[in-house]
């Protein structure tokens, strides 16, 4: 609403502008430090940790400011083949957020970086997916894209560099949910036994997700986040819920320790 209100009122701006100066003529430049002032308006407070351990133990740190990147807004360098991405007016931040940092809290949302998992041999291109805390520790990755470069060294072994990259690029990128729940950041992909499993305490909504003829649909992240939003298991709230949880349990284990310590 307010993005709609803002353009009327540059309408209406230019329209006066026009006929204080005998009819239409191209309004002024925008001066740039209105330009400034919209752009740090995108950048906001992070917190990051730098692995899965860290995570799991809630060890966070305050990051500088950096804004969300949506896959196709700016240059792949930011969101790889990923769909998002984290951007800052500092290279070597840049790089930080993109190579060393495992997970990153942003506007009360949770991003993984594709670099720190992988599935088997197999790992992800660079970017960010988002994440919910499931069951506890272990994470719910919501989208990710399999690593083409991988696959073109694996079937290069075989078929040579040049014979793996024809294999490679002649696959579109496999686009999949996965969980995480190991320190080695091998991710578990979202299939049928998993989802039974998942969705065990929902057997009305697990029939219907196997009833789904289709395997290829099954397994279409947007229809695996949809049971999984459906039931409860992920929402927007899971971030702050899971700290709250976190918190309660280290305060109970530290009055246990407290009370033994004292007998």
């Amino acid at each position: 609403m307010k993005k709609y209100l803002c353009i009327a009122l540059l309408l209406v701006a230019n329209v006066a502008y026009g006929q204080d100066n005998g009819g239409w003529t191209a309004p002024p430049p925008i001066p740039d430090s209105l330009r400034a002032i919209a752009r740090a308006k995108q950048f906001h407070p992070i917190k990051y940790c730098l692995s899965y351990t860290d995570y799991k133990n809630g060890i966070w740190k305050e990051g500088e400011k950096a804004r969300l990147v949506k896959a196709g807004t700016q240059p792949n360098s930011f969101t790889g083949s990923q769909d998002f991405g984290f951007d800052s007016d500092d290279k070597e931040y840049n790089k930080f957020l993109q190579k060393k940092v495992f997970a990153i809290e942003y506007e009360n949302r949770l991003y993984v970086n594709a670099r720190k998992l992988r599935t088997g041999i197999t790992r992800f291109d660079s970017g960010y997916a988002l994440a919910y805390p499931y069951d506890g520790e272990k994470l719910i990755i919501a989208c990710l894209y399999r690593m083409t470069n991988t696959e073109i060294v694996i079937s290069g072994g075989a078929l040579g560099l040049i014979g793996g990259a024809m294999i490679s690029n002649s696959r579109p990128q496999a686009k999949h949910t996965y969980l995480l729940a190991s320190e080695k950041g091998i991710v578990t992909l979202f299939k049928e036994d998993l989802m039974k499993e998942v969705l065990a305490n929902y057997p009305d909504e697990l029939n219907q997700y196997l009833s789904i003829e289709s395997k290829k649909e099954r397994r279409n992240p947007e229809t695996i986040l949809y049971y999984l939003k459906m039931v409860g298991i992920i929402n927007e709230q899971k971030i702050e819920d899971s700290k709250s949880d976190r918190e309660q349990s280290e305060s109970i284990n530290e009055n246990k320790n407290a009370t033994g310590a004292g007998e």
